[in-house]
């Protein structure tokens, strides 16, 4: 991402060089300074947005409670699917990635495409946070 080439020490330590690694500090950042979140979500990506050159800002974020999923821009999608107790699974990627599961409580999937014929599968649009919480609700918001 250019324009994230010279992020303050404070933000934390870097080890290497990548747009990802400063793309985090920058969410970890604005996320320990927020009153929670989702305001320092949406402060990270306004910032990167505002300020820098990029040619997408997705990221998955897990902080124990919740998982947080975000793409942009929307040229590439980002889908979710909530699968439902005892629901099997069985995915087939355009990439040639299968995938295949069984969950006695249910699941939450995030993929780049719909990777199978459920009907349950939903497609974000560009800037929109999907918020998934442990007992699998979905929150969508507006980043």
């Amino acid at each position: 991402i250019e324009g994230l080439e010279d992020l303050p020490v404070s933000l934390g330590p870097f080890e290497g060089d990548t747009d990802s690694e400063r793309y985090f500090a920058l969410l970890r950042h604005h996320i320990g300074q927020a009153p929670n979140t989702l305001t320092g979500i949406r402060e990270a990506v306004s910032r990167v947005m505002e300020n820098c050159a990029y040619t997408s800002l997705n990221f998955l974020l897990a902080d124990g409670d919740f998982l947080y999923a975000f793409r942009l821009p929307g040229m590439e999608g980002l889908c979710v699917r909530r699968l439902e107790a005892e629901e099997d699974f069985r995915g087939h990627s355009s990439y040639g990635t299968r995938t295949e599961s069984s969950h006695s409580h249910g699941a939450i999937l995030f993929a780049s495409e719909e990777v199978d014929s459920g009907p349950s599968w939903r497609e974000l649009a560009p800037r929109t946070l999907a918020v998934a919480h442990r007992d699998l609700r979905l929150e969508f918001h507006d980043v």
